[in-house]
C-alpha cells in the first residue's frame, strides 16, 4: 500500500519519463511479441484523441467568449485566415516543388538480391 501511494505522489512527468525508459528493453527483449499489447497503446491514443478535441473546442469557445467586443473578433478572425491561407499556399508550393525530385511509386528494396535486367 505504501508504494502505491508513492506512485500516486509521483509527478505525471516522472512517470512518462520512466514508462518511456523501461519501454525501451522491454522493445528490445520482447522483439515481435510486443505485438500481444498493441491494443493497449491503441486504447491509450483513443483516449488522448477524447481528451484533445474536446480541449481544443472548449478552449476555442471560452478564448472567442471572453473577447467581449465583436470588432476584436473580427479582427483575430480575419487574421487567423490570413494565416491559414498564407500557410496553405507555403506547403502547397514547397510540396509541389519537392514532387518531382521523388518518385512514389516506386519502393526501396532493402534485400541484398539484385534485380534482373530486361
Amino acid at each position: 500500500m505504501n508504494l502505491l501511494k508513492s506512485f500516486m505522489k509521483t509527478p505525471l512527468h516522472t512517470k512518462i519519463f520512466v514508462g518511456l525508459i523501461l519501454g525501451i528493453p522491454a522493445g528490445i527483449i520482447l522483439g515481435p511479441r510486443a505485438e500481444a499489447i498493441k491494443p493497449l497503446g491503441d486504447i491509450f491514443i483513443r483516449l488522448i484523441w477524447m481528451i484533445v478535441v474536446p480541449l481544443v473546442f472548449s478552449s476555442i469557445f471560452v478564448g472567442t467568449a471572453s473577447l467581449g467586443d465583436l470588432r476584436k473578433l473580427g479582427r483575430i478572425g480575419a487574421k487567423t485566415i490570413i494565416y491559414y491561407l498564407v500557410t496553405t499556399a507555403l506547403s502547397s508550393r514547397t510540396s509541389r516543388s519537392r514532387a518531382p525530385a521523388s518518385t512514389p511509386r516506386s519502393r526501396p528494396s532493402f534485400s541484398n538480391r539484385t534485380r534482373e535486367r530486361r
